[in-house]
């Protein structure tokens, strides 16, 4: 048998004319115009975007409704309180359109609502109380002793906010507004909370100029805007607006260290009637705490104790705001001598020590005649 040698020219050309006779106008090329999903090589994402699980009841933005000629404020979407059911989580929340005149802004306060675990977690919220003869009035006619904004992590249905979880950017914010009796039912009837109060030393002018900043903060677009427990929380957010009033002088500082070190006392809502206090922010006034519903949460009754009795009679006597500076003095000094000679001590750390020391001595007695109110006088 002969065999027939070809050479690699030869083999090419066989190829070239095998490929040209298979490639025509009638034969598609549908390897190179067929994509991957099309093939089914590649599966479709089956995931549910977050975004289609629908918010929760109890929280809606605010909606500027425009100023009347009137001069008031017409504001949608301001929760009014609660319909409410056996189960907590049946209450129905009650929106409406209010009425407000910025001119009759009374007082305003920081309110501290404390949940477990009370020695670090809670909740601030700004609270603007009106004069008797400017009212908030809702669409319905119904008035109200005041507004509140309340600075919260948004939820979807079946979250649940934690101090963790609020530092991993899982929460939009929300700045919910709502009349003062709303909030008052929500924390002393539903959550069995008190509401810790203190009165902001504000002048006439700042006070109205807080209650617009916490209005066109409450219209802002917050979807892309995340909640952090720490540095974009209800409490820095509140500090950061009383601030953005208040002349330089008077400002609480917001860091220890710039940028990396935050200052307590303008980040955990539980510090805010000693820090705002030493800042000279909150008058030097007793808090007033409003107690949750007696027949509801009998239990959870503010009660005082051998301790804060007998801090509450030490901080009466003669003397107190003295010994108070004087211990800290000693107590800095003391400190300081640790690692400085007691010459540089005393002027330094001990003078430091100084004036914790006196303002803990007026936080005490601000703390320990705490003045009680039963819940139910506004609702």
């Amino acid at each position: 048998m002969k065999i027939q040698h070809t050479t690699p020219a030869a083999n090419l050309n066989h190829l070239t004319k095998i490929l040209s006779d298979l490639k025509g106008d009638n034969v598609k090329d549908s390897f190179q115009k067929t994509t991957p999903e099309e093939l089914a090589l590649i599966p479709k994402p089956q995931i549910k975007p977050e975004e289609e699980a629908p918010w929760i009841k109890d929280q809606m933005p605010a909606k500027n409704l425009g100023t009347g000629e009137d001069g008031l404020f017409h504001i949608g979407n301001v929760r009014c309180g609660f319909k409410e059911a056996a189960e907590a989580k049946d209450w129905e929340p009650l929106f409406k359109e209010i009425s407000l005149n910025p001119d009759k802004v009374k007082d305003v306060y920081i309110v501290i609502e404390p949940f477990a675990p009370e020695w670090i977690a809670g909740h601030a919220l700004s609270y603007f109380e009106f004069e008797d003869d400017g009212k908030i009035t809702t669409s319905d006619g119904k008035t109200s002793n005041g507004l509140v904004l309340s600075i919260e992590a948004r939820l979807k249905e079946g979250q649940s906010y934690s101090l963790i979880d609020g530092m991993k950017n899982k929460f939009k914010n929300i700045y919910q507004l709502g009349t003062w009796e709303d909030f008052v039912q929500k924390g002393c009837r539903r959550a069995g909370h008190k509401l810790i109060r203190y009165k902001l030393n504000l002048s006439k002018d700042e006070k109205k100029e807080l209650l617009k900043k916490n209005l066109d903060e409450a219209f802002k677009d917050r979807s892309n805007d995340y909640y952090n427990t720490l540095k974009n929380s209800c409490y820095s957010n509140q500090v950061r607006m009383i601030n953005s009033v208040l002349p330089e002088e008077r400002k609480i500082n917001e860091w220890i260290i710039p940028n990396i070190v935050n200052n307590p006392g303008a980040n955990i809502p539980n510090a805010a009637g000693f820090a705002l206090g030493s800042a000279g922010i909150i008058e030097n006034a007793p808090p007033v705490i409003t107690e949750p519903d007696k027949k509801l949460f009998p239990d959870k009754q503010v009660k005082t104790t051998f301790i804060g009795n007998a801090l509450k009679a030490a901080s009466d006597t003669k003397g107190w705001e003295f010994m108070s500076g004087l211990t800290g003095v000693a107590l800095g000094t003391a400190l300081g001598s640790l690692v400085l000679p007691p010459v540089l001590a005393i002027p330094t750390t001990g003078l430091i020590g100084g004036v914790v020391g006196l303002n803990t001595g007026e936080w005490i007695k601000r703390e320990t005649h705490r003045i009680l109110e039963p819940s139910e006088k506004y609702l």
